[in-house]
């Protein structure tokens, strides 16, 4: 992975956005969702490592991290990493997989490499050296492919082995190149400007996106970025990988995935959140139920202003019922309540049962209506004398065919 500038495709440096970092790149983003690539020597690990340390800080023995997203966030401070001129050099030495001594982009893990066999570089390559990538040590002849300032698909092949040479030109060294088949799949861009070793260090997050996925353009000379995203824009984007954006979740909800109720949430990286889901099944009080069945968290007719009753739940566990609640004995008749004292809304004697008179009287709960104080007055029909009103007796009057039953004073 190298320390790189990047400036958009065809773009002006006068006139792009950039933004600097302790990795030493400047990234420029265009409209057009592409970036190219070039190199930047001003950073310890993409030229001599600790070398490049020792000559930018003499009176100090400083160790070089390597420009990896991961090594950079781990071992500098935010201010190192928001500077665009740190070179890359700090005072403790990183472990050896962010250890970068030898430089040319590789870490002191990598093959076992230290600088001259001691850890620091031993100190054998002077300062034209160090430009031109020539060291000393046992590591072999590696050549390291990096993008040029000439342009798109112009490569510097950079031997960093026993001869110290360097050979500037459009083709590498075979003895190490990306891609060769000894070191696993080969990259179709191995040695271009873009290539899986730039995407592994430029991701979206690292260009100033959230999230997603960068690739290499047909040519492999500009970073793609158009499968980034930006979360928080309130613009859902499922081609991108997001989930949901803001209050947008595309039509998903608690109920669509499976759950009896409750109000899904978007994390700040566009990830749907389902911990205030809930499944309604009357076991428990779960997290984001107002109430589940029986289970109402201690909120009764009571608590809630009522006289008597039971509290119900809703279906969905989203809100209590208080139907059967009542305050049955103030004289009003509310709620589910039939009647209450004397209310009994359009009802009396007369609707209840027809042709009689009287006091209807209520239910102690307040859930039926008492008509047994209800009667018939006098001249009204009657079959009995528990029918009429005290005193009045069931008479025959007329006598005959034509006589009937009413209630009477006496005869």
């Amino acid at each position: 992975m190298l320390s790189l500038r990047i400036r958009p495709k065809g773009g002006d440096l006068g006139t792009s956005k950039w933004w600097g970092g302790a990795m030493g790149l400047l990234v420029a983003m265009v409209g057009s969702g592409c970036v190219s690539i070039e190199p930047n020597l001003g950073y310890c690990s993409n030229v001599n490592g600790d070398e490049f340390c020792d000559q930018r800080n003499a009176d100090q023995q400083l160790f070089c991290v390597l420009a990896t997203s991961a090594c950079i966030g781990e071992h500098l401070s935010p201010e190192q990493r928001n500077n665009a001129e740190f070179d890359g050099c700090v005072a403790t030495q990183p472990p050896d997989d962010c250890y970068s001594p030898c430089g040319g982009q590789l870490s002191a893990q990598e093959s076992g490499v230290v600088c001259g066999g001691g850890g620091r570089s031993s100190g054998s390559s002077t300062g034209e050296e160090a430009s031109s990538g020539s060291t000393t040590g046992g590591r072999g002849s590696t050549t390291m492919m990096v993008g040029t300032a000439d342009g798109p698909g112009s490569t510097t092949a950079v031997d960093r082995g026993s001869s110290g040479s360097t050979d500037t030109g459009g083709a590498a060294s075979s003895s190490g190149t990306a891609g060769d088949s000894e070191t696993g799949p080969v990259d179709p861009c191995a040695g271009e400007p873009c290539n899986e070793v730039q995407l592994a260090m430029f991701d979206c997050v690292v260009l100033g996106f959230d999230g997603g996925t960068v690739s290499c353009s047909q040519d492999c000379a500009a970073i793609v970025t158009s499968e980034c995203f930006v979360c928080g824009d309130g613009v859902l984007e499922r081609n991108r990988g997001e989930q949901c954006d803001g209050v947008d979740f595309g039509g998903v909800s608690c109920q669509t995935e499976g759950y009896d109720g409750g109000v899904l949430a978007c994390t700040p990286e566009c990830m749907v959140d389902e911990s205030g889901c809930h499944d309604c099944d009357g076991m428990a009080l779960d997290p984001g139920e107002v109430c589940d069945g029986v289970h109402t968290g201690g909120v009764t007719c009571a608590t809630a202003g009522f006289i008597e009753g039971t509290v119900g739940c809703a279906a969905n566990c989203s809100a209590f019922v208080f139907d059967d609640c009542s305050l049955c004995g103030n004289g009003v008749r509310e709620a589910s309540e039939v009647c209450d004292g004397l209310d009994f809304g359009a009802e009396d004697c007369a609707t209840q049962v027809p042709g009689t008179v009287g006091q209807l009287s209520c239910d102690v709960d307040c859930d039926g209506i008492d008509s047994s104080n209800c009667c018939v007055a006098a001249g009204g029909a009657c079959l009995v004398d528990g029918e009429c009103c005290q005193p009045l007796t069931c008479e025959l009057v007329g006598g005959g065919p034509m006589g009937a039953m009413s209630c009477q004073a006496g005869l």
